[in-house]
């Protein structure tokens, strides 16, 4: 039997907006923002600690802590593994987790001791990965998904996109077909009892980060308050390839494979606000509160999509569909705009200061991923799977530094970043990252080095595996008082 090679590429298909997922709104809101490499090295437990610039986007009362102005620059390093069934990849990446600076005014005739200002650079997210699937011999094929998605529609809207991309492009593909038995429902040409080849490959690119302008006072040492003005900005490509192969030569399914690209570029702009206080009730202990508003994002997003098939023979013509081989056309398929909104964020601190021989430092954030919502379009069904797949949950935060003398520092972090997935949803992703650092400070000139590591075991739902996650990150920051 001869071989005929089916490619298709559609540009007409005028529906396929709003193809955001809830992988999507987790991934524009799931933002921590340590900043420097003191900050890390303590797990970013600086709500009720401050003096340090990674508070402007964390608790903005922790800059009126500051006494003198103080400027910074924090480089660092990003190593991402992946280990798993099947599943293999790393990164490594250059990163700028934070720089920026500090100017305060001081007063100590007012009861409003000082009056700081501050403008940063911190870096929430880093999305540089790549890793590769091979799943050989598995009782699965996504043409069972993507024929399930085509249900309830009819063929012509299937073609237009109304049951989704997937559905469009596999259809025009010849990939899935109306049953003749049962209209509005579909089926492709692989047997229950084939095996399939699956290679997914995934490379993405990109980070998030926020553009801080604060300002904060110290009312007689007491109390201290502050507020953000947030400027957040996102770039995310990614590259996802897809195929899958009959393993068995002696499948008597005309379909031998079939491969799916997906090109994807996102770019966003938010505001918002954050506002934070910290109470001092007594000298060495310190207690904190901040409110972080939902970040509204303009998004737009560029996106181009091809799928291939390959038929040992003619694939099955359906009444009414003429089969059609098409030659493979690059291009964008089009560029789409739309609004996101971040969750509210609730954050409480403590801290205790033993004189000049150390701290430690706690803080509890509180996130409710499931009011993530996309807006400005007809997002009904994904703003719904949002609500009933993610629910609130809480992350920990605990530091601790111990002054070895007046010039060294040795610190230690710890974070627990809880469940954000429904008990019911049949996903579960808690983590954990350990946290240690140095810090030197001589004269006006201060130098601090971290080293993170996070761990995270995740699944691969749709092939039935788990993988671990690692990343390592190291930062060192320089800076000057004056």
């Amino acid at each position: 039997m001869k071989k005929i090679l089916i490619i298709a590429f559609s540009l007409c298909i005028v529906q396929l907006v709003g193809a955001q997922t809830y992988e999507d709104a987790i991934r524009y809101s799931n933002f921590n923002f340590f900043g420097t490499a003191r900050s890390s090295a303590m797990g970013g437990a600086f709500g009720s600690l401050g003096g340090d610039l990674s508070v402007t986007s964390n608790n903005p009362a922790g800059l009126a802590i500051y006494r003198n102005s103080s400027a910074s620059i924090t480089p660092g390093m990003h190593f991402s593994e992946y280990d798993g069934n099947g599943l293999s990849g790393d990164d490594n990446t250059f990163i700028l987790p934070q720089v920026g600076f500090v100017f305060t005014t001081i007063d100590d005739s007012s009861d409003i001791k000082n009056w700081n200002f501050g403008v940063t650079y911190t870096q929430g997210a880093n999305y540089n990965s790549e890793y590769k699937l091979a799943n050989l011999g598995s009782p699965n094929s996504r043409l069972d998904d993507i024929s399930h998605a085509a249900e309830g529609f009819t063929p012509d809207e299937v073609y237009k996109g109304y049951a989704g991309l997937l559905p469009a492009l596999a259809y025009e593909s010849n990939l899935i077909y109306e049953n003749p038995d049962v209209p509005n429902t579909y089926m492709s040409d692989l047997y229950d009892t084939d095996i399939m080849n699956i290679s997914h490959f995934i490379e993405d690119e990109g980070s998030a980060g926020e553009v801080a302008f604060s300002a904060a006072g110290n009312f007689d040492d007491i109390l201290y308050f502050g507020a953000t003005v947030g400027l957040q900005s996102i770039e995310f490509k990614s590259i996802d390839n897809y195929s899958e192969h009959i393993a068995d030569v002696n499948s008597e399914s005309i379909l031998d494979q079939f491969y799916y690209d997906k090109d994807l570029r996102t770019r966003g702009t938010g505001i918002n606000f954050k506002a934070g206080l910290i109470f001092r009730p007594i000298i060495p202990l310190k207690l904190s509160l901040a409110i972080h508003t939902p970040t509204y994002f303009s998004m737009e997003e560029e996106y181009l999509y091809r799928m291939e098939s390959v038929f040992i023979e003619e694939p099955y013509e359906g009444e009414g569909k003429e089969f059609v081989a098409l030659e493979p056309i690059d291009g964008t398929i089009g560029i789409y705009e739309y609004n996101f909104q971040t969750p509210w964020k609730f954050s409480f601190g403590g801290s205790y200061i033993f004189g000049q021989n150390g701290l430690i430092s706690i803080d509890y954030d509180l996130i409710d991923y499931s009011s993530s919502k996309f807006t400005d379009g007809d997002f009904n069904i994904v703003n719904e799977e949002i609500k009933n797949t993610f629910k609130m949950t809480g992350n920990l935060k605990v530091g601790a530094e111990v002054r070895l003398s007046n010039q060294f520092s040795l610190r230690g972090g710890y974070n627990y970043f809880g469940n954000m997935y429904e008990d019911n949803s049949g996903m579960e992703q808690e983590a954990s990252q350990y946290s240690a650092g140095v810090g030197y400070r001589y004269k006006n000139v201060f130098m601090d080095a971290s080293y993170q590591y996070y761990s995270q075991e995740n699944t691969f739902t749709e092939y039935n595996s788990s993988y671990d996650y690692n990343i390592s990150t190291v930062k060192f920051t320089i800076g000057y008082q004056f």
